[in-house]
C-alpha cells in the first residue's frame, strides 16, 4: 500500500492555514515533533516556511535539544545537522540547566554528540545538578558513548559532582553491571565516596546486584566500608532484605556484628526489619566462625558472643528485636546460640519480670496459681519500694491482658523492657502471633532452673 510522504501531509496542513508555531500540551511545536521523530523532510519543509528554531517547550527545551536527546536513530543525525546549519544554538539551557551536549548524552548517539561538540558544545559543561555529559552517559548506561568521551582526553573518570558522586557510584546506583565493569576498567576507584560517606558498594548492595558487588570487591572495594552513620554495605543488605547481596558480602569477609553510630549491627537490622532469612544466614556465618575458634555457646567471652548480647542505644537486644518483629526463625536461632536470656530487663528481677509478663494475657495458657509466679510476685513486692526498673510492670499486670499498643512498647524499650514484655505490647491485630511467642518463651523457661 502506498502512503504519501510525511512532508506532503504537513504541507497540506500549512496550506489550510494551520499555525506553524502552534504548540501542543507540553509546549512542543511542529518543528519539535518532527525533530524528535527524525523526519528530515518535514524539518526541511518547516524551516523553509519560517518555523522558529529558538522556540522552547514547557521544559525550556529547543527543537535541537529534543532532537539530540531523542532515542530515535533513523534520521536523527541528519536532523541535528540541519538544525545546526539553520543556526540552532548549543548554549541554550533548559529549566534544569541542561545544554544540548547534556541532551546528546541522554540520547547516547556518539555521532550526534560529535556534531554538537563540533558546533561549540563543551564536553566538560555541568547541568543544574553538576553532572557532566560523561556522568549522564554513565547514568543511562551508554557504554559506547562513555568510552568515546574518555578517548577525547578531557574527561576524568573519577571526577565528581557537588554531592560527591563519581561515575562509578552513578553506574552502581543507576545503571547496570556492564556499566560498572566498564567504569572500573577505565580506572574508576571503588573507594570513592559521596559527601554523605556512601561508596559504590553501598549503592550496589541497595540494588541487590550480586554481579556489581562481586566486580567492586574484586576491584578493591572494602566490604565493611562505613557509610553515613557508619552503616556498612552489610547493614544496607540487612535493612533492604537483599539476601544474595548479604551472602556475597559475607563471603568477602563482611562482619555481621560491626555496629553503626546508632549501635545497630547488620544482624540487628536484619532481625528488626523482619528479614529472617538474612538474619539466620548471618547467624550461621557467625556460628561457623566461632566453631573454627572452638567456642562453645553460650559464651560472652568470644567476640561473637559479645555481639549477640549487645543492645543498641534504645536498649534493644537481638532477642528483643526478634520478638518485636515476631520473627520466629530468627528467635529460634538466637536462643539456640544462647543469645541472652529472653527475660532480662535492666536492673530488675529477670525471672520475676518474665513470669509476670507471661501471665498478664488472660489467654496465654498459664495456670493462675503458679507457685513459681507467686514466689516471683513476693520478690517483686519487696523490690517495689526501691522503685526499680521493674516498677513499670505493674500497669501491665493490672491491665489483665489488655493490649498495650506501640506506645508502651517504645516506653518499655527505653526502660529496658524484657523481650517478653515487648511481645506483650504488640498491637491486637497480631494477637495470635503474640500467644505463639508467649508459649514458646514458657517452653524455653521450663528448661531453666526454677527461681
Amino acid at each position: 500500500m502506498h502512503y504519501p510522504p510525511k512532508n506532503y501531509t504537513a504541507k497540506r496542513y500549512l496550506q489550510n492555514g494551520d499555525d506553524i508555531e502552534g504548540a501542543g500540551p507540553g509546549g512542543e511545536t511542529a518543528l519539535t515533533c518532527a525533530a524528535v521523530a527524525g523526519h528530515l523532510a518535514v524539518v526541511e519543509l518547516l524551516l523553509d516556511q519560517g518555523a522558529s528554531i529558538i522556540c522552547t517547550d514547557s521544559l525550556g527545551r529547543t527543537p535541537l535539544f529534543n532532537a539530540v536527546s531523542s532515542p530515535v536513530r533513523s534520521g536523527c543525525l541528519e536532523v541535528v545537522r540541519r538544525l545546526l546549519k539553520a543556526g540552532s544554538s548549543v548554549t541554550v539551557k533548559d529549566t534544569m540547566g541542561n545544554l544540548p551536549v547534556h541532551g546528546a548524552a541522554f540520547g547516547g548517539n556518539r555521532l550526534v554528540m560529535k556534531a554538537v561538540l563540533e558546533a561549540g558544545g563543551d564536553v566538560m559543561s555541568r547541568n543544574g545538578q553538576g553532572h557532566t555529559p560523561l556522568m549522564i552517559a554513565t547514568q543511562n548506561g551508554h557504554i559506547g558513548l562513555f568510552q568515546w568521551l574518555l578517548r577525547q582526553g578531557r574527561n576524568d573518570v573519577n571526577d565528581t559532582c557537588p554531592n560527591g558522586m563519581s561515575p562509578l557510584f552513578i553506574a552502581a546506583d543507576y545503571s547496570s553491571a556492564d556499566m560498572v565493569e566498564t567504569v572500573i576498567k577505565a580506572g574508576g576507584k571503588p573507594g570513592s565516596r559521596t559527601i554523605d560517606g556512601w561508596t559504590p558498594l553501598h549503592a550496589a548492595t541497595r540494588l541487590g546486584n550480586v554481579r556489581m558487588i562481586r566486580a567492586l570487591i574484586q576491584a578493591g572495594a572494602e566490604p565493611d566500608a562505613p557509610g553515613m552513620l557508619d552503616n556498612t554495605p552489610l547493614n544496607i543488605a540487612g535493612k533492604e532484605g537483599q539476601l544474595e547481596a548479604a551472602r556475597e558480602l559475607m563471603k568477602a569477609g563482611a562482619d555481621p556484628l560491626t555496629v553503626c553510630s546508632k549501635g545497630a549491627s547488620p544482624l540487628y537490622n536484619a532481625v528488626v526489619e523482619s528479614n529472617s532469612s538474612i538474619a539466620v544466614e548471618m547467624l550461621k556465618t557467625l556460628e561457623r566462625k566461632d566453631e573454627e575458634e572452638g567456642t562453645v555457646y553460650p559464651s560472652r567471652a568470644s567476640r561473637v558472643g559479645k555481639g549477640l548480647f549487645r543492645s543498641d542505644r534504645r536498649f534493644m537486644t537481638l532477642v528483643n528485636g526478634a520478638v518485636y518483629g515476631l520473627e520466629f526463625k530468627s528467635l529460634s536461632k538466637l536462643l539456640s546460640m544462647g543469645a541472652l536470656d529472653p527475660f532480662a530487663d535492666e536492673g530488675g528481677d529477670e525471672r520475676a519480670a518474665a513470669y509476670i509478663e507471661l501471665v498478664t494475657p488472660a489467654d496465654a495458657g498459664l495456670p493462675p496459681k503458679d507457685p513459681v509466679l507467686k514466689a516471683c510476685m513476693r520478690r517483686m513486692i519487696a523490690r517495689r519500694v526501691a522503685f526499680t526498673a521493674t516498677s513499670w510492670l505493674w500497669p501491665l499486670v493490672l491491665s489483665a491482658g489488655k493490649s498495650g499498643g506501640e506506645g508502651k512498647a517504645n516506653a518499655g524499650r527505653r526502660r529496658g523492657m524484657a523481650p517478653v514484655g515487648v511481645a506483650r505490647c504488640r498491637p491486637e491485630r497480631r494477637r495470635h502471633r503474640q500467644l505463639e511467642l508467649f508459649r514458646a518463651f514458657r517452653r524455653y523457661c521450663d528448661k531453666k532452673e526454677p527461681v
